[in-house]
């Protein structure tokens, strides 16, 4: 059993939060927001982010200290807005022994990517913490339902890759290591361009003979091949 802790109860943080409490891990969630916070707490439920699904078990703090205090596992599950001020909150609070996860998509200011981002403020702050990313095609209500959802989460480090993906996999979320977190978090990216075209020959279905599975096929090929 892990003791985790989920910074940002939006709905992929409480879809997370969810899968590993039915695996039986320990878990916290911290959020600013004071309505998620109550509504936590008193029903067992995220009414305004997962309503469709219970969190029993999920304990809810609104003080990062609290949330960290005694976990080995801390998720970033903040957009990417936001995160590196998170970052900068969190950091006087990390121990040697916490592994930093980054769910966060999209880009840090600054045309960075958010891992490089994070890891140039562990650097300035003198902290040596690893860090993963998870990434991959994940939409949080079939998670939390348990459809059978595969990411990937890479980190510098293969063995911490290796062993968060066998501690965090469940038999319906299933995390596949990697050692390159840069280029799952550029492929995380590219793969929304492909789904994107993907869509739109769903819409020439609609409108014509153009758009079919065999187009959509090659698209998707050809997006493979370029990744």
């Amino acid at each position: 059993m892990a003791h985790i802790a989920i910074l940002g109860l939006g709905n992929w943080g409480t879809a997370v939060a969810r899968m590993w409490l039915l695996d039986g891990h320990k878990v916290k969630g911290w959020t600013i927001e004071q309505e998620v916070y109550e509504s936590i707490t008193m029903d067992g439920i995220n009414k305004k982010y997962l309503p469709d699904h219970s969190v029993e078990g999920l304990e809810a703090t609104m003080r990062i200290d609290e949330a960290l205090d005694g976990v080995e596992i801390v998720v970033l599950a903040i957009p990417s807005s936001v995160i590196l001020d998170v970052v900068d909150d969190i950091i006087p609070h990390l121990r040697p022994g916490h592994v930093l996860i980054d769910l966060a998509k999209g880009l840090a200011p600054g045309k960075r990517l958010i891992s490089e981002a994070i890891n140039e403020k562990l650097d300035a702050a003198n902290k040596h913490n690893t860090l993963a990313v998870v990434t991959g095609p994940t939409i949080a209500p079939e998670a939390a339902g348990g459809v059978i959802t595969t990411a990937l989460v890479a980190s510098e480090d293969e063995s911490v890759a290796k062993r968060l993906a066998e501690t965090l996999t469940t038999q319906t979320f299933i995390l596949h290591a990697a050692s390159d977190p840069v280029g799952a978090e550029l492929w995380g990216a590219f793969k929304n361009v492909i789904a994107l075209t993907c869509g739109l020959v769903d819409g020439l279905k609609k409108t014509g003979s153009l758009g079919g599975d065999n187009l959509k096929a090659a698209i998707f090929m050809a997006g493979f091949k370029e990744g």
